[in-house]
């Protein structure tokens, strides 16, 4: 990791060096076929929607309210103006959340400057950033540090009482009040509701486990409700802040969606609704028109009463066009109603086309792009100047690791990987440095969670004992069964996670197990991983702090990808999938005692360490590189970008702040 962030050399070796220059070929080859690509229409920048025209002023609007002591960008001072619009004391909340330096940005790591307002800013990636969050937290931390959606919190010291507080005043994107009428209908008409749920989301039930008790809601008054649990619930603050929860579960606009429930839709009027969709009941014409998790992006966004900071007007392909949400509920410290950009640009190809998207930052097209793959990290530095963009380098919570399908139906198979002195061989048999090196540039760390150490003859030392000497007549090895065995990797096509696989195949080989490896589209690979018929892949997972993304089901329990019919069987109460073996049975009681605890807590530490052994002792799956750097590369165009070592998931809350400098020009 370099000071502030900032790429300085990547060359470390001739190897990464006949990297970069094949990368260099590869942007040749997609040139041409990238040319509409590298214009977002006709040649030049996508123009905005006419009916979304961006106003010739581009500085500070002062309201016109007297004593309102709020300013509101120059496109919605015009809309005020002309009477289709609140003015911005009307739409904000009485106390909006102030977001500046020491909240949301760690003033040691940028500068923050009031932002200029107008303007739009050209993403080479949907951003999960959208999804406005309950809490605002440190991103290293879970532990809350300021409301975000929410204006207070409190939870009882038995950890039975969650009492929770609207901002008075807050409103829904299309101006409605946001009260705890929408907590109401969200917790008792859809949560609880069996046709729509048959058990609430398992951050909210206790323990955030699967059989978990649910909450009892209590309204106290418009803005502030309970959820009252029957025993005590001490990760709720470690589960709530998760990534990916959002505000989607507990809060929804009941004034749209009440119409599509029968609690409160007259009959004749629902079932005619069901039928001009083409669908069978009213559940599902309810699920298509909910928005839940990470469809802030999706169609039918469009129109829907949201929180969030910006929002979706236009989709076509892979072309996304959002604008500012005129209620948004935060402002500067300067008293300015943020966002600053008016537009949000998407165009969507910054793993699916990864060339391109790099291509449209080296032209001076988009503002950002951010990837996984650091191979390409030379020719990026290469290009700086010319795209007038700098490339940080910001820590990244996840670690990257190779995985077994543990439950795999194939006999031979099971006896293999369900055997510890296996996976003990395949974690030796791995080079770590090699690849930190070669394709992380040292951008991350040697495993600490899992043994570093190469050990190739270790390797076969324990293969050899656990009944795998036997060989074939090509001297790879034959299974416990004496049947040909082979390590199939499943690869999908995003970037980062592919590169490493001819790596892996020598080193498996290299201790006699036959290899071999394939990219699938994503879509082929699910289904693959939910009929339960992958063998192997390489993913992520979130070593070595284990508390980001999903607390309340964390990946190193059995997942889609390392056992799916053990993950079927643990969440569904045994109801579904197959029973684990009982060394995987071991793991999940002590993730449960480990859950039982407040985060930071001596005795969530001593269940910590105990998990931790495990993991060690047990490789339900193999680590190889710890938290990788992940590339963001920003135009000089934007201010408020932050360049200290913010974590990679952490970095997007910062977007908020981000501005165009008036008078830079992009292409």
């Amino acid at each position: 990791m370099f000071p502030g962030g900032v790429v300085r050399n990547v060359l470390t070796s001739s190897r990464s060096y006949e990297m970069y220059r094949v990368m260099g070929a590869r942007y040749l080859l997609v040139g041409l076929v990238a040319c509409l690509m590298l214009v977002l229409a006709a040649c030049g920048p996508a123009e905005a929607p006419a009916e979304m025209a961006e106003p010739e002023a581009e500085e500070m609007a002062d309201v016109a309210d007297d004593g309102c002591p709020y300013n509101e960008a120059p496109m919605l001072a015009e809309q005020v103006a002309a009477g289709t619009l609140p003015g911005v004391c009307e739409r904000l909340p009485v106390e909006p959340l102030v977001l500046g330096e020491g909240l949301a940005v760690n003033p040691d790591w940028v500068d923050i400057q009031i932002g200029d307002y107008g303007g739009e800013i050209i993403y080479t990636v949907v951003h999960v950033e959208m999804k406005e969050p309950p809490f605002i937290t440190d991103n290293r931390d879970p532990k809350i540090q300021a409301g975000g959606v929410y204006r207070d919190w409190d939870i009882s010291d038995d950890y039975t009482e969650v009492t929770l507080t609207l901002r008075a005043g807050h409103k829904w994107s299309d101006g409605a009040p946001l009260t705890t009428e929408d907590v109401a209908f969200a917790v008792e008409d859809v949560l609880q509701n069996d046709d729509l749920y048959p058990s609430m989301p398992n951050y909210l039930l206790t323990g955030g486990l699967t059989g978990g008790a649910e909450p009892t809601l209590e309204v106290v008054d418009d803005f502030t409700f309970k959820l009252v649990y029957p025993e005590p619930y001490k990760a709720w603050e470690y589960n709530i802040t998760a990534l990916g929860t959002g505000y989607y579960d507990l809060l929804k606009p009941k004034h749209h969606m009440s119409r599509y429930h029968p609690a409160y839709a007259e009959e004749d009027a629902l079932a005619a609704m069901v039928a001009e969709e083409g669908l069978e009941t009213w559940v599902d014409l309810f699920n298509q028109t909910d928005m839940r998790m990470w469809q802030n992006t999706a169609d039918h966004s469009i129109g829907f009463p949201q929180l969030n900071t910006y929002l979706l007007t236009e989709h076509e392909g892979d072309r996304f066009t959002l604008v500012r949400n005129p209620y948004y509920h935060a402002v500067d410290t300067a008293g300015n109603q943020l966002p600053y950009p008016d537009y949000r640009k998407y165009v969507n190809i910054g793993f699916s086309a990864k060339e391109q998207a790099e291509l449209l930052m080296f032209s001076r097209q988009a503002h950002y792009h951010w990837q996984t793959d650091l191979t390409v990290l030379p020719l990026l530095m290469e290009r700086q100047e010319e795209g007038n963009y700098i490339t940080l380098i910001y820590p990244n919570k996840d670690s990257r690791m190779f995985y077994l399908n543990l439950s795999h139906d194939d006999p031979g198979w099971r006896a293999a990987v369900n055997d510890g002195r296996f996976r003990e061989a395949l974690q030796l048999a791995i080079d770590s440095q090699e690849l930190l090196d070669e394709l992380y540039f040292a951008q991350g760390s040697l495993p600490a969670t899992q043994t570093a150490v190469y050990d190739p003859d270790g390797a076969n030392a324990l293969l050899d004992e656990m009944g795998m000497a036997e060989r074939d007549a090509d001297g790879f090895r034959l299974g416990p069964d004496g049947e040909e065995f082979e390590i199939f990797i499943h690869l999908d096509q995003w970037g980062g996670y592919f590169e490493q696989a001819p790596f892996l195949k020598d080193y498996f080989e290299a201790v006699g197990l036959r290899t071999d490896y394939q990219q699938f589209e994503s879509g082929i690979n699910n289904q693959t991983r939910a009929a339960n018929e992958h063998k192997s892949g390489i993913t992520w997972n979130t070593a070595p702090l284990w508390h980001s993304h999903n607390p309340s089901y964390p990946e190193y329990l059995p997942t889609t990808n390392t056992g799916p019919l053990y993950q079927a069987w643990y969440q569904s109460d045994g109801e579904r999938g197959e029973e684990p073996p009982d060394w995987i049975k071991e793991f999940l009681t002590i993730h449960e005692n480990l859950a039982q605890h407040v985060f930071g807590t001596p005795e969530f530490m001593e269940w910590e360490q105990v998990r931790n052994q495990w993991i060690y002792d047990n490789n339900p799956f193999f680590t190889f590189v710890e938290q990788p750097g992940i590339y963001h590369l920003f135009t000089n165009c934007l201010g408020n970008v932050v360049t200290g070592p913010v974590y990679h998931h952490g970095s997007w809350t910062n977007h908020k702040l981000l501005y165009v400098k008036e008078g830079c020009e992009m292409n």
